[in-house]
């Protein structure tokens, strides 16, 4: 077995920045949602929604689509696979140190110390190039059917009680 020791290899690095690329792709998405719901430009409404992490910006979205259930219900749908990609982005963008077993076309990534609620622990992940790839996929698919949800998204109504459930 051959251990190489550093630097992910051309084919990791080509699959993790299109999964990078998709994620990014995906995250300002999420956030012009933000500022379509709330009828705001994005010169006003990046200085808030862009000192956010993702997560609070889905929470964001989430709150105010509360009477759009089936706008609501498909948003959740996203929000299921948007976890999946975003945790082995997170891996992969932050990771330490990359080994890579050339005979088997597989890594494993030593995260040492980075964790804030266990500093100084050594980590480690095996993630295989197929497995990035597919995620890499799954981010595209992602992104595209986001762009298309938020194309077709209107704004939310002026007068809050606009918002108020019908009896």
């Amino acid at each position: 077995m051959v251990v190489q020791i550093g630097e992910p290899t051309d084919e990791y690095s080509i699959a993790s920045m299109k999964l990078v690329a998709h994620t990014a792709s995906i995250e300002m998405t999420i956030e012009l949602l933000i500022w379509i719901l709330l009828d705001v430009p994005p010169a006003y409404g990046q200085p808030i929604s862009g000192r956010l992490s993702i997560w609070p910006k889905v929470k964001i979205i989430t709150s105010l689509l509360e009477r759009r259930k089936a706008q609501l219900k498909r948003f959740k749908r996203y929000k299921a696979r948007l976890k999946e990609v975003c945790d082995l982005r997170n891996q992969l963008v932050h990771a330490g140190l990359w080994l890579h077993y050339t005979d088997d076309s597989s890594a494993t990534i030593i995260d040492i110390g980075r964790r804030a609620d266990n500093p100084g622990e050594i980590a480690h992940q095996n993630i295989s190039l197929k497995g990035i790839q597919k995620t890499a996929a799954k981010a595209e698919k992602l992104s595209q059917e986001l762009a298309s949800f938020a194309k077709n998204m209107k704004p939310l109504p002026k007068n809050p009680r606009a918002l108020k459930p019908k009896k």
